[in-house]
């Protein structure tokens, strides 16, 4: 039952990073948080899912195992937010 449960949350999340996939097209997607120690029970459905919805290119899919991977960017976004300056125009 359970991992019939993270097959199905794979496959919609395969899906959903499908659509960025054809929106965006990145070299790869790295994925963390708490769920990757689900491992292949839940990052093989979404690459199968990915592959089947993806348009053109497959993206590597990248597991951060690192705990609180997510903080450093979160902290390294505002900190870049924080020091941007106004840009001028383009002419």
């Amino acid at each position: 039952m359970a991992l019939s449960i993270l097959s199905d949350c794979g496959s919609r999340i395969g899906r959903h990073l499908a659509d960025v996939v054809n929106l965006f097209d990145p070299e790869i997607i790295v994925v963390g948080g708490e769920a990757v120690e689900f491992g292949d029970a839940l990052l093989a459905p979404i690459r199968r899912t990915m592959e089947e919805f993806a348009f053109f290119n497959n993206p590597e899919l990248i597991p951060d195992w690192v705990p609180g991977s997510w903080a450093r960017g979160a902290a390294a976004l505002a900190t870049q937010n924080i020091f941007e300056f106004e840009r001028s125009p383009s002419r």
